[in-house]
């Protein structure tokens, strides 16, 4: 049996990338559901396609094809909500504050949820660039195939988010 007829530890790999992944489906998406949703789809899509070994690249790149997966997926299901809300008048979204992006597993409670508030004041563009570079850990290039943005735009967008981050800390300081 060779290497590549081994079985694919597929727990293994979402206990490595999993809480990573559903952060970035949190950033993309309005309500925790919607973002379970979209990974799980972003998930059976990767899953299917390297199991029936159209996927081109190796495990390496599995992240990134599951990070743009999810990208495209919460695009898909943004388009259909908004569809869905114009035809039936439905109600409003899930409070932004019950649904947060980050999780603290210590007693640091409000400094996340200061974070998170500045995040949310900030252009989806800057929070989806940052989230993917400090969170993920994806490099500039990796990032530009995720997003389908030139590198250089990542790049300078990533610049202008940390100082606009900066300046929204600045001018609201966490309270004491």
């Amino acid at each position: 049996m060779s290497n590549s007829d081994a079985p694919i530890d597929w727990g293994a790999w979402l206990d490595a990338n999993g809480a990573r992944l559903l952060l970035y489906a949190r950033q993309q998406t309005p309500t925790c559901a919607d973002a379970e949703d979209v990974l799980q789809d972003a998930l059976l899509q990767l899953v299917r396609t390297v199991e029936c070994g159209e996927f081109h690249g190796g495990q390496e790149q599995w992240l990134a094809y599951t990070l743009t997966a999810i990208r495209h997926l919460a695009a898909d299901e943004a388009r259909r909500r908004v569809t869905r809300r114009n035809y039936e008048a439905s109600t409003l979204p899930e409070p932004m504050e019950d649904n947060p992006w980050l999780r603290s597993r210590l007693d640091d409670e409000l400094h996340r949820r200061h974070v998170e508030s500045v995040l949310r004041t900030m252009p989806a563009d800057y929070v989806e660039v940052l989230i993917l570079k400090i969170w993920e850990g994806l490099t500039f290039q990796q990032i530009a195939r995720v997003t389908g943005e030139n590198m250089n735009t990542v790049n300078s967008r990533y610049r202008r988010a940390l100082c606009d981050f900066r300046e929204r800390l600045d001018s609201n300081p966490m309270p004491e």
